[in-house]
């Protein structure tokens, strides 16, 4: 379906697409994708739930906000996320991929080897020509086509600076917390990695508190059965000759 204007962000940049509703006078429907095959022209993949829509319909088209908010959390978290891992790795730390939607962001970076244990604000929106975003070194990703006038992405000022047309947090404390949740290789000299973000982040670091929680209090009531002359279960006696060292 196509809108004479649309306030649903369409997929780009490596950021999902918005979800939603288009409200008829007797029709309803859900959003379920929205692309740009064209410069100008936006297309959203609906079902529709009650009536049918026509040709010539007036719809008022609604962006679920619950959606757009872990959107533009995501978003923003995978500037922060690129930011600091170049400030740890360096500018050849750029990022020639990324994706990103509510609750989730994946991050790949030109890099060889695991990443080590210690790799693993405020936000700003302008709009100006793009030779001074050039000048004041936003990086422009994605291999996108950007015209005169582009929207740069601050965040921490001159610490994380791109060119995007994605969805953004207004301050960087809304972004929540963003927590990472895997790291892996996907090809040669190239690592991904992969995190939570939002009430999904936090939810993620919650389940991995309560983990530890629980791996800590068998290990400590095992210490407590060894001390007291027994042995925790599944543990098998060791016996003379057997390797090893320490008793």
């Amino acid at each position: 379906m196509v809108l004479d204007r649309t306030p649903f962000h369409a997929e780009s940049g490596g950021q999902d697409s918005d979800a939603g509703r288009l409200t008829a006078a007797s029709a309803e429907a859900e959003v379920l994708d929205v692309q740009r095959p064209l410069p100008g022209l936006v297309t959203h993949q609906v079902r529709v739930l009650a009536g049918e829509l026509a040709p010539g319909d007036e719809v008022t088209a609604a962006v679920d906000p619950e959606w757009r908010l872990g959107a533009r959390q995501a978003h923003s978290g995978t500037h922060v996320l690129h930011a600091a891992v170049r400030q740890v790795l360096g500018p050849a730390a750029l990022q020639p991929g990324a994706y990103n939607r509510p609750g989730y962001l994946r991050l790949d970076l030109p890099w060889r080897g695991a990443l080590s244990a210690a790799t693993r604000q405020e936000g700003e929106v302008r709009r100006m020509p793009l030779a001074e975003a050039r000048r004041i070194g936003a990086l422009a990703l994605f291999g996108e086509t950007y015209g005169e006038d582009v929207r740069v992405v601050e965040i921490g000022g001159a610490w994380s600076r791109e060119l995007c047309g994605g969805t953004h947090v207004a301050h960087a404390s809304q972004i929540g917390v963003v927590a990472l949740t895997g790291e892996s290789s996907v090809g040669a000299g190239l690592r991904r990695l992969e995190a939570a973000t939002g009430f999904e982040g936090f939810a993620y670091l919650a389940r991995a508190g309560t983990g530890a929680a629980r791996r800590t209090g068998r290990a400590r009531r095992g210490a407590a059965r060894t001390a007291e002359g027994g042995r925790p279960q599944g543990r098998a006696p060791r016996r003379a000759g057997d390797g090893g060292a320490g008793p």
